[in-house]
């Protein structure tokens, strides 16, 4: 690698942004992943320009299937390289790349935050309507990944942001139709948030298909107040167990823990 200088930006830069990205696939295939970042780190550093998405996907991809997955490793690059994006396409595709990694190894809440600063920054969008009689979640041109870690914060916003005004609304998911899926009419989004909807939230939220509209699905507000109930009892509970801990530190331990774990549910779970 070298400094680029003005003449030979544009056609040299391109080419050498395709033998970093062959070179970052080669390192990450011989377990070589901190090779492949110091290459763009420097790359970075020497050249001052963007690395190609396609060698930061290989290598979020390579950390996240670690022995032990280098979620901060994701996170801290990810930061980086947004933070000097040289346009929103390209702040856009770093966030899925990196949140995509951290879906995939099931580092879920790293995801989910990672998603927040993306939103934060303007780099992801948040389409989240509150209408009438419902509130709407529109999933239109998201990655199973960033679908995942949207509908989760969303929920948790809602939560948060309940109130007795707000509690007969039910919430519409919409997913689309999978027109423009690989097998055409076979949706990808709906089945995956129908699937975390039953796994990953406790009690379980059930959801269904929309009438007349296949392209989305419904939750009633009796399923989200369950849902609500359940977290806010959950909630309590462990607040007053910590004021105990405070006097009796020791004998609470064990009772926080498994507190702790009802609150979460399994480690998917909300």
């Amino acid at each position: 690698t070298y400094i680029l200088t003005d003449e030979y930006k544009g056609y040299e830069s391109e080419r050498l942004g395709e033998v970093l990205t062959m070179t970052v696939k080669r390192l990450c295939k011989e377990f070589q992943s901190a090779w492949a970042l110091r290459s763009l780190v420097d790359w970075m550093e020497w050249n001052e320009m963007n690395p190609p998405i396609g060698a930061l996907a290989t290598l979020f991809n390579a950390l996240s299937k670690s022995n032990v997955p280098q979620c901060t490793e994701i996170i801290s690059l990810c930061h980086t390289v947004s933070s000097a994006a040289s346009s929103e396409e390209y702040s856009y595709a770093v966030y899925t790349s990196a949140i995509t990694a951290l879906y995939n190894c099931g580092a879920y809440d790293d995801a989910d935050e990672l998603f927040l600063v993306g939103v934060g920054t303007g780099a992801l969008k948040w389409p989240l309507l509150s209408k009438s009689s419902y509130i709407q979640l529109d999933l239109h041109g998201m990655s199973s990944a960033i679908a995942h870690s949207f509908v989760r914060c969303a929920l948790k916003s809602i939560l948060e942001d309940r109130t007795a005004n707000t509690s007969d609304l039910h919430i519409v998911i919409v997913t689309g139709r999978g027109i423009h899926s690989k097998r055409k009419y076979r949706p990808i989004l709906r089945p995956e948030v129908q699937r975390m909807l039953l796994e990953e939230f406790y009690p379980p939220i059930n959801s269904s298909t929309l009438r007349k509209n296949m392209g989305a699905i419904r939750i009633d507000s009796a399923d989200v107040n369950a849902w609500y109930d359940n977290q806010h009892k959950q909630i309590k509970k462990r607040m007053l167990i910590l004021a105990d801990i405070l006097k009796s530190p020791i004998k609470r331990l064990v009772l926080l823990k498994d507190v702790t774990k009802d609150l979460k549910g399994p480690s998917t779970r909300n």
